[in-house]
């Protein structure tokens, strides 16, 4: 287990190296919970190889969160890496339920961020479940059942990444055009940028208005409420709406 446990601590210097402090959503605290925090508990009395397989699979996703996105601004990871570590450890195959569901969610940290011509600027829309929302609700009879983290939206999402991709490498479209090479790509009709992405989003968080509160080890979530048309109204309400919008919404 000590192993494991030297992992998380790694993962833990990693974002210690990010470029923004680790901010948490959570009302009444300031502060992302540490790798350590959120999974040390759970590996207590697990199987080492299994521990240690998860512990290396979370820290990859981690790095890929902070090279793909250097921009990120909110680390809220409980909901998430509990969510993955129940799944494997209810899984008739545990190490590789673990390593399938991080390295999905690992890819999709470089296949959206500032490596490939998608470049958002920030992971949030995937940590905070706007992103799953949106998806169940294109389709809520066959999707209603797949939670945020599930494998089944994990690769739905590689695969939209990687249809936007050849759009975009074909030239783009009127709704995903190309982009200068240093620009992030803003699909929303309000403002993104650093001071107004903290202020949106604290708003919504105190108002209990963001569909996946990642920053709880269990919570419930919804994907059948306004989320966006209420993220609009805060950005509004704000000051931070745009006319303009780049693209649609992925």
């Amino acid at each position: 287990m000590t192993l494991a446990i030297d992992i998380l601590v790694r993962a833990d210097a990693d974002l210690a190296q990010a470029k923004h402090p680790l901010r948490s959503l959570a009302p009444g605290r300031s502060r992302a919970t540490s790798i350590v925090e959120i999974l040390a508990p759970l590996f207590a009395g697990a199987r080492p190889e299994l521990a240690c397989a998860f512990a290396e699979g979370a820290r990859a996703f981690v790095r890929a969160q902070i090279d793909a996105f250097p921009d990120n601004l909110l680390w809220d990871l409980d909901l998430p890496l509990c969510a993955w570590w129940r799944a494997a450890s209810a899984s008739e195959d545990p190490i590789g339920t673990a390593d399938r569901l991080l390295a999905v969610a690992t890819e999709l940290q470089h296949l959206f961020g500032c490596g490939t011509v998608l470049h958002f600027r920030y992971t949030h829309d995937f940590v905070y479940g706007f992103d799953w929302a949106k998806w169940v609700g294109r389709d809520p009879e066959a999707r209603a059942g797949t939670a945020p983290f599930d494998l089944a939206f994990l690769e739905a999402m590689r695969t939209r990444a990687q249809e936007l991709v050849a759009i975009i490498d074909a030239g783009g479209d009127a709704t995903y055009p190309s982009l200068g090479q240093s620009s992030a790509r803003n699909s929303f009709p309000f403002s993104r940028e650093p001071d107004a992405e903290l202020a949106i989003h604290r708003a919504l968080a105190a108002a209990g208005q963001i569909p996946v509160a990642a920053w709880q080890r269990e919570a419930e979530v919804a994907w059948g409420k306004p989320w966006a048309r209420w993220r609009e109204q805060a950005a509004t309400r704000l000051g931070h709406g745009t006319q303009a919008t780049q693209a649609a919404d992925a």
